[in-house]
């Protein structure tokens, strides 16, 4: 009947703690096996608080699920955040961090409303919904966006690394990005998942700094999931999916913005067609491609497997070529809009790099140039929009 907490001793509990302490005195890595209801999060938690505050160390916690994150972000730290500061007298910071595309560009939704092409009738509802949105929030993040917006839109409106101005913003002082990396450099304690972690890795991880602050150690709590995310990060694939993303990207179809739309290339009709038919063959390449990949391997379009891969393969490199067109294309663009402050240059170069990576990741992958890497091609039943089609991808 009592209004206090009731409070169990957990000998586990403080076995483990002791060993991350010994550890972070040690500076040795550690592997904890502990079953549920051992209270692994306080047992990792309170020695890597400690030693933050004393050391001025940041330490990272990585998860796999959203629901442990937000019981880190919701609960965990929250409580040992007020313990902390009644019964020590300390004051310590945490925050979550959320891959750049999960954040509102304040810049490109002020660009897009310019423009004002839809591609569909709600479409224009969603803007409007998010427009009010990022007028009220603080955070910016599409977590607490009450809905969940049509990928087309939000992908046109997100803050992307590649696209961003950076500190050259007209708008940089209201970036949503560029505040939530201001809180987490203030922070002795972060909260990402697997899947930053190993993007912060691939792209250089502390020398780079660019996905993730600098931290100091690491804590990857969920450990069982992480060769899967390990080797999506660390490896390198192409798939007709993500080339063929990209291309609807560049030019959707319908009525609707397409990389021009926001640029005073808008309206030139010979450019418009040039682009329109470097795209197109880009497009068709990529079907014919991943087809002759399939017929190459004597494989099914209907099936699901994995076929490993222990020579270069057998095929011409018909997709490389559009997509090098393009990237010289977008280029060619970039240099007759550069004079503009809209960041329009910025969009164009971007772009063009991504079609760039993506002839480099094809030609490498083909001519399995890595030595002691392993190599595969991969065949999933998937829906890709309404077509049905199989994600076909060389790994």
């Amino acid at each position: 009947g009592s209004s206090k907490r009731q409070y169990e001793e957990r000998p586990q509990q403080q076995i483990m703690a002791q060993e991350v302490t010994t550890a972070i005195e040690n500076q040795t890595h550690l592997m904890v096996e502990a079953g549920t209801g051992t209270g692994k999060s306080y047992a990792y938690l309170v020695p890597f608080i400690l030693w933050a505050l004393h050391e001025n160390k940041r330490v990272l916690i990585s998860t796999h699920t959203k629901t442990l994150q937000q019981q880190l972000v919701e609960k965990d730290l929250p409580f040992l955040q007020q313990l902390f500061n009644e019964r020590l007298g300390l004051n310590f910071n945490f925050a979550l961090c959320l891959g750049t595309q999960n954040y509102i560009c304040p810049r490109r939704l002020a660009k897009h409303d310019s423009v004002g092409l839809f591609a569909a009738p709600g479409e224009a509802q969603e803007l409007e919904d998010i427009q009010e949105y990022a007028r009220q929030t603080k955070e910016g993040h599409l977590l607490d966006l009450p809905f969940e917006p049509r990928q087309r839109l939000w992908s046109q409106i997100n803050r992307e690394s590649d696209l961003c101005l950076g500190k050259a913003c007209p708008l940089y002082e209201k970036s949503f990005f560029y505040q939530a990396r201001h809180t987490q450099e203030n922070a002795q304690i972060l909260v990402s998942n697997h899947h930053l972690l190993f993007a912060h890795l691939a792209s250089g991880g502390n020398e780079a700094g660019v996905i993730l602050p600098r931290f100091d150690a690491v804590v990857v709590d969920e450990a069982h999931q992480i060769e899967e995310v390990a080797t999506a990060y660390l490896g390198s694939e192409i798939s007709n999916y993500v080339v063929g993303r990209l291309l609807n990207r560049l030019l959707p179809s319908g009525n609707v913005r397409n990389v021009l739309s926001g640029s005073k290339l808008r309206g030139q009709k010979n450019l418009e067609e040039q682009f329109a038919g470097a795209v197109a063959a880009a497009k068709d390449a990529n079907v014919r491609f991943f087809d002759n990949l399939l017929t190459a391997m004597h494989v099914s379009d209907d099936a699901n497997m994995t076929r490993r891969l222990t020579s270069p393969l057998p095929i011409s490199n018909e997709l490389s070529e559009p997509l090098g067109r393009l990237e010289q294309l977008l280029m060619r663009f970039k240099r007759m809009v550069e004079d503009d402050d809209d960041g329009s240059a910025r969009e164009l170069e971007g772009y063009a790099g991504r079609c760039g990576a993506l002839k480099s990741t094809l030609e490498e992958l083909l001519n399995q140039q890595q030595k002691n890497w392993v190599y595969w091609m991969q065949l999933q039943q998937r829906t890709i929009g309404t077509t049905g089609a199989p994600r076909i991808a060389l790994c």
